[in-house]
């Protein structure tokens, strides 16, 4: 399994870096994600695939959005479920120090997803190089 995934990084790697440093004003990120947690009876195999979409209005301000379908199994009495997610958001930049985020969500009804979820925060970037982030947030 280890050989697999080095090859997969390879194989994405030489895709990618030719595209490296270019800027893109649409672009589509899928990803899949699998997790096995311990203990296992507890809670299971889980199973993402997440596509986004991502738009460039101008180069302060972006948005996405997307949808991640989930897939949970577990052994034993509470068998698991599946659930989908839909996002969206919006970014920000209104100095080269300062920038903000805003995102919703809402979820199928399961027993691991939320319903619906908002998000708000504004950043900060400090030092010189403008290498450590503030940040004030909230969700709900």
């Amino acid at each position: 399994m280890q050989v697999i995934k080095f090859i997969l990084i390879i194989l994405l790697t030489a895709v990618t870096l030719p595209l490296v440093g270019k800027v893109f004003l649409n672009r589509i990120e899928a990803s899949y994600t699998y997790e096995y947690l311990d203990p296992y009876d507890d809670y299971g195999d889980w199973h993402s695939f997440n596509v986004t979409y991502y738009r460039q209005q101008t180069p302060t301000f972006n948005y996405h959005l997307g949808v991640t379908f989930h897939n949970r199994l577990i052994v034993g009495p509470d068998y698991g479920n599946s659930g989908i997610l839909l996002f969206g958001g919006i970014a920000k930049d209104w100095s080269s120090r300062l920038y903000s985020n805003f995102a919703a969500s809402f979820g199928t009804k399961c027993d691991y997803l939320q319903e619906y979820r908002f998000d708000a925060d504004i950043n900060l970037k400090l030092l010189r190089n403008r290498n450590l982030i503030a940040t004030l947030g909230y969700a709900y």
